[in-house]
This record gives structure tokens, C-alpha cells and sequence, in this order.
């Protein structure tokens, strides 16, 4: 952030009055809860788009004191840990079978339509609470009034059909912002942050858990595209795995597949990664699920009993972890098994007086190559307009997606772990 203020990135390319809104939460709110509910203070709960029988931290506490609780009720898209410890289930429409509509970041509003009729015989969560709160309405009716009471007001449209149409037509709501005053860097605030975040000792063997591209945070574990999606730098799929240093892996006379147990998660394989720090190991979360359907129950390690906290806040490293060899070995799924160098040049290089000579000089096809270039039939010319795929590598995360969408778009089968 200092460097941003250097660069005068405040109020230009990053506005501070524009709340990026995806996700809301407090960690030590949650706590208090957890800490509510075992002392008998709730009388009810309702959970809505969450699943804290997998994924709390302390899943044990909350379970105890789910126990506790008079009425409990949740609201789950899919089968779920957590719905299978509540008195009430009342299964929520997919988001592609309902009206929805959300204010991504500041100022602009978006809607979300459904694009097929419901399923199964579910309902939409929030027309649930409006019925439960007798209300004699559902929830398009509700969205539609919000829109033409809080937004409508905001233009210069004459009626809210025309309104209406408009913004289903462009997806979207833009407000506006207001100017504000630019924020100014306190290196204060970032200090007292990274003091609440504990410590580790650099001789000690530290633990990261991460989200990764494929499943996540094991919200929708159960798609098996998900499950089979590889990682974009490991190619695994169909397991998480701990990642290991090629150096700490060779103190520890551990081998790719290798299983070691690191601060009591259990059986796991381990898969060297280079350029991983050399103390430093990593799992990703997500796996290890227990009610999610075929694709995902018992595959991989529910790892997020190793998230700890820190200054009201979860810590996704955990230090001065313990890693023990177990001897055995567990295969895991690769698309893809390569070595680390290809085996020709890392750099072609080539003379400016060779290279006017010849344009492909320093780049010329290998002959063995060559030879394998003949083909029986006729070369064919591309006239006209010319069709494929432009992916600008530059602007590329490995966020897999398009991996996602090519294999759905073309029908391409899911064939398991084992093929």
C-alpha cells in the first residue's frame, strides 16, 4: 500500500469508497456464537449457504453446540454435513432455478434470472423467510418492489416497467459513486496487523492451507469436472496431497506418492514441488468430505482443523508443525507426469547477419522431427475467415475455468480417479 500511494494508485485505480462486496463474515462473531450455543444461549438457528459441520475450524465445538440449540433449521442447495445434524431441513433452489439479485461492489447492482423451472421440490431460501415472516408474497414479487422503491428513484424513468425491462436486458445497475477523499497509507494499521499474526520459528516446519483452483473451499466438492479438474502446476487431481520442498523431501528420504502424516491429519501423500519453500508445506482444503454425494465423500483429508486463530482473525498457516514418514505409499492422480526440462535448448539464439540470411536461423525444426511432418493428404488452403481460441497468457492466473468450460461444452466425460 505504500507503494500504491507512491505510485498515486489511490483514487485512480484504487478507489477506497468501493467495497468489493463477494463476501461478508466476522471470525470472532462466529466464535462467540459457537461459545452461545454450548452455554445454552440460543434458542434457534438458521443456516443459510454455510456449512460449518465441515468447514469451522473447530467443527467439534459446533456440533456440541448444535446440540444445544431448541430449533435448528437448514436451508442447504445440496446434501451437506451440516444439514444432517439440524431438525429441519428445507432444501433452496439452485441459483440457475431463481430470482436473485446482488450488489457486487458499491454502487452497482446486478440481477440474476432463472434460466429453467425448479427440479426438484424445493423452494427459494428467501422466499421461505418471507412466507415464514407472513408475508404474502415470493421472492420475484419482492426483488421487483425493492428495484422500483430503492433504485427506480434513482433515474429519470417515467414507469417501472420500462424500468424493469431495462435493467433485466443489461444485467446490471450502475449508481454511481460519490468523490470521496482520497485515503491516505498508514504503515501503523499494517503493523498492528502483522503483530497479531503469530510467529513461527524458521528452524520449524510450517503449514499452509489454501484453496485450489478445483474444489475450493469444498462447497461443490460433488462436481465431479471439479474433482477431475488438475492442477495447474501439479497436475493432480482426485486427492489433495501435501506439498513438499524437492530439499526437505530429500533430508526425508521422501519420494512423489510417499504418505506422511503432518500435525495429526492423517494419511496423505506427498508430491514434490519445485520452488516451494524449503520449510514450508502445503495442503489444500476442501477434500475430505463426509456427506457431498459420490464424487466427493471420503476423497482426500478435511484439512481445515489446522486453520487456527489469530487476533479475531483465521490463521491459514499454522507453525512448528509436526511431519512423520509413514512408509507406505498412495498413487495419486496426474493428467499429466513430465520431467522439469524439455529436452531442447532453454535459449535459441541466433546472428543478425545469419539471421538476414535465413529467417528461421537459430530456430530451425529439429530433423528428426522432420521427417514425421508428411502427411497423404492434399494441403488444404484456409480462405476467408479464419476461427479459433486467443488466450492472452499475460492476463492468465491458472483459474482453470476455461479447462472447465471446454470439457462441458463438449460433452467431454468425467472417467474417475482410476482411468
Amino acid at each position: 500500500n505504500g507503494i500504491n500511494e507512491i505510485l498515486n494508485s489511490f483514487g485512480n485505480t484504487i478507489l477506497t469508497d468501493v467495497e468489493l462486496k463477494l463476501r461478508k463474515g466476522d471470525d470472532a462473531d462466529m466464535a462467540r456464537l459457537v461459545d452461545e450455543m454450548n452455554n445454552g444461549k440460543v434458542d434457534g438457528l438458521f443456516l443459510f449457504d454455510v456449512n460449518p459441520a465441515y468447514d469451522y475450524p473447530q467443527k467439534d465445538n459446533f456440533v456440541s453446540g448444535l446440540q444445544k440449540v431448541g430449533l435448528k433449521v437448514a436451508l442447504p442447495v445440496y446434501e451437506e454435513e451440516t444439514a444432517a445434524l439440524v431438525d429441519y431441513i428445507c432444501p433452496d433452489h439452485h441459483f440457475l432455478e431463481t430470482w436473485n439479485d446482488a450488489e457486487v461492489k458499491t454502487g452497482f447492482y446486478s440481477l440474476g434470472q432463472p434460466t429453467i423451472r425448479p427440479i426438484f421440490n424445493t423452494r427459494a431460501a428467501q422466499s421461505s423467510l418471507l412466507k415464514w415472516l407472513g408475508k404474502d408474497t415470493d421472492y420475484r414479487a419482492y426483488v421487483q418492489a425493492y428495484w422500483e422503491n430503492n433504485l427506480m428513484t434513482m433515474t429519470d424513468s417515467l414507469t417501472f416497467k420500462s424500468f424493469w425491462n431495462k435493467r433485466v436486458h443489461d444485467g446490471i445497475f450502475e449508481t454511481g459513486r460519490k468523490e470521496e477523499a482520497v485515503a491516505v497509507f498508514d504503515a501503523s494499521a499494517a503493523l498492528a496487523a502483522q503483530k497479531a499474526v503469530k510467529a513461527g520459528d524458521a528452524n520449524q516446519i510450517s503449514l499452509v492451507v489454501y484453496p485450489n483452483v478445483a474444489v475450493g473451499t469444498g462447497k461443490h466438492a460433488n462436481n465431479p469436472w471439479l474433482q477431475e479438474l488438475p492442477d495447474p502446476v501439479s497436475k493432480a487431481c482426485w486427492d489433495n496431497y501435501i506439498a513438499i520442498s524437492p530439499k526437505l523431501a530429500k533430508e526425508m528420504d521422501l519420494e512423489d506418492n510417499d504418505t506422511v502424516d503432518v500435525a495429526g491429519i492423517g494419511m496423505l501423500p506427498v508430491l514434490l514441488q519445485p520452488g516451494q519453500e524449503y520449510k514450508t508445506l502445503s495442503v489444500a482444503m476442501g477434500y475430505g468430505r463426509e456427506k457431498a454425494g459420490i464424487p466427493a465423500t471420503g476423497v482426500g483429508k478435511n484439512v481445515f482443523g489446522q486453520i487456527e486463530m489469530a487476533g479475531g482473525n483465521r490463521q491459514f498457516i499454522k507453525h512448528n508443525v509436526s511431519i512423520e514418514k509413514l512408509g507406505g505409499r498412495y498413487e495419486v492422480a496426474r493428467t499429466q507426469s513430465h520431467h522439469s526440462m524439455e529436452g531442447r535448448d532453454l535459449i535459441r539464439e541466433t546472428t543478425l547477419a545469419d539471421y538476414k540470411e535465413n529467417p528461421i536461423a537459430g530456430n530451425e525444426v529439429r530433423e528428426e522431427i522432420k521427417k514425421h511432418l508428411k502427411t497423404l493428404y492434399p494441403k488444404r488452403v484456409y480462405d476467408g475467415f479464419h476461427w479459433g481460441m486467443a488466450i492472452d497468457l499475460n492476463s492468465c492466473t491458472g483459474c482453470n475455468a476455461c479447462v472447465v468450460a471446454c470439457s462441458v461444452e463438449n460433452n467431454v466425460p468425467v472417467v474417475g480417479k482410476e482411468q
